[in-house]
């Protein structure tokens, strides 16, 4: 127990610590919109980077990590989009979003910390390909799903409304 506490705390302290320096008013929200640009736009990415750019390209296409984890993904995806069209009755395009919910972990801001805290050796490189399946995969099809159910609300048919959306206007 004093093991999870001696890794969780740090955590909880720098939350409670944003928490009380926002509620405090050393940042305003526009400053806080300001260092989360920061952050999403550029640490972030840089931390990934550096962490693909160290690793040769074997260890990268570790089939044996990228394959579980990215079936586990697709049995969260299903399970949280059925559950959320059949059993709730939502949207399909609600039921995608809360389905990207359950299935995108916070891997950057909670994820990586976590692992830092418990094996630094592997943080970066864990980070980088849980990164690599959610960006390259289960977004862009989440994404996918909801702007399909919203066409179909509207009475589009998503892919033709999609591509007609890339070609230039003149």
């Amino acid at each position: 127990m004093l093991e999870i506490l001696t890794i969780t705390a740090p955590i909880y302290l720098l939350i409670g610590l944003g928490y009380a320096t926002t509620r405090g008013g050393l940042f305003s929200r526009d400053d806080l919109r300001v260092l989360g640009k920061l952050v999403v736009n550029l640490a972030l990415p840089a931390l990934v980077f550096r962490a693909l750019a160290q690793r040769p390209l074997a260890e990268l296409l570790n089939v044996g990590y990228l394959g579980p984890y990215a079936l586990g993904t697709l049995v969260m995806v299903a399970m949280g989009y059925g559950w959320s069209r059949r059993v709730m009755g939502l949207s399909a395009t609600a039921s995608a979003v809360r389905a990207m919910g359950m299935a995108c972990p916070n891997s950057g801001f909670v994820g990586y910390p976590v692992l830092l805290l418990v094996v630094p050796s592997v943080a970066g490189l864990s980070l980088a390909l849980n990164m690599l399946v959610e960006n390259l995969l289960f977004i862009p099809l989440l994404l996918w799903l909801a702007d399909r159910g919203l066409a179909r609300a509207q009475g589009q048919h998503a892919v033709r409304g999609a591509l007609r959306n890339l070609a230039p206007t003149h």
